[in-house]
């Protein structure tokens, strides 16, 4: 569409951006958007040149993987998360714990993480970078005392009975 607009402005020697006069009382880039919602209008409105008109093709190898419900390993995977939460309540200070349950969990943006929090953008910032570390950190932690594995070997476990 925008070089479709390119061409609306430019093509017979530029005719209709020649037109453009700023004693009218547009600015060139009001001029320039009017021209583009124009274009871009008549396009969609005639159906000639836009791309959706297109024949469908068939969908090969577009289709959404199959899963399979394993309860136990949604159960195993929710208790490890507690685990992990839990983990990372007693490794962080209990502004680092809010810090992280705004900026992942509720996945607030730093003007919200700011207003929460109480802190200046840098340290929000700060918090964002030093958060993941902490998380790969203990679960690193969790991994070693065996909970992801257990995890994981539940799961394959239930997936070979269901075949």
């Amino acid at each position: 569409m925008a070089q479709e607009v390119f061409v609306a402005l430019f093509e017979n020697g530029a005719r209709v951006l020649a037109s453009w006069d700023p004693a009218r009382g547009l600015p060139l880039e009001r001029f320039v958007a009017l021209v583009a919602d124009r274009t871009a209008g008549a396009i969609l409105k005639s159906g000639v040149r836009t791309p959706w008109k297109d024949e469908p093709t068939e969908d090969v190898g577009v289709h959404e993987p199959e899963t399979t419900w394993i309860p136990e390993a949604q159960v195993a995977t929710a208790d490890y998360a507690r685990r992990l939460l839990a983990e990372l309540r007693v490794e962080l200070t209990p502004l680092g714990y809010r810090a992280f349950e705004i900026l992942f969990l509720e996945q607030a943006d730093v003007a919200t993480a700011c207003r929460a929090l109480g802190c200046t953008p840098e340290s929000v910032y700060s918090w964002r970078n030093r958060l993941p570390k902490a998380v790969r950190a203990a679960a690193a932690r969790l991994d070693l005392e065996g909970a992801a594995p257990a995890i994981t070997a539940q799961a394959n476990a239930r997936q070979q009975e269901a075949s």
